[in-house]
């Protein structure tokens, strides 16, 4: 029986280490599920701040009565979600980099999906699981098939139905 030299690792000297955005993504991540619940929690009370002002608009000045803890919440939400982008967005960069580098397959998006396939509305509900999965491909040995469907079915998922509570 012979034996197999030990595999080498895919990590060469231009190799970029991204793992030190995970505890900043991860952060971000929990913040912004919080401050989903917060805003599915708040939506019902705020609804009902606007209905019950909808109809005394006889000043400017009511306007900034109508203001709740959900337009708050709902701003702090538009500053986390930008991180958010802006970090996930910086990693799979540096991921997508990567898979090029290692040439375990071959990445067939150009590399400015990364970010772009977010951003469009319809594209955005599928490309960017094509990106992921590419470069999971690209980066993981021994690989059958990339395990992003539940990752990405819980994000089109709160996508629609924030698309939804927002009507």
């Amino acid at each position: 029986m012979t034996q197999q030299p030990p595999e080498q690792p895919l990590c060469n000297s231009t190799f970029e280490r991204s793992g030190a955005l995970r505890p900043a993504i991860i952060a971000v991540a929990v913040v912004w599920t919080v401050i989903q619940w917060f805003l599915v929690i708040m939506a019902w009370s705020a609804v009902q701040t606007y209905r019950s002002y909808q109809y005394s608009f006889t000043e400017r000045s009511v306007v900034a009565d109508s203001l709740t803890g959900y337009n708050f919440v709902g701003s702090l939400d538009a500053v986390v979600s930008i991180a958010a982008f802006s970090l996930t967005g910086i990693w799979l960069a540096r991921a997508r980099r990567n898979a090029d580098r290692t040439a375990l397959a071959v990445q067939r998006r150009d590399k400015m999906w990364v970010w772009v396939g977010w951003v469009f509305p319809v594209l955005s509900l599928w490309y960017p699981k094509r990106v992921v999965d590419e470069v999971w491909r690209g980066t993981v040995r021994n690989h059958s098939q990339p395990n992003t469907g539940w990752w990405w079915g819980t994000w089109v998922a709160t996508q629609l139905l924030g698309g939804i509570a927002g009507l």
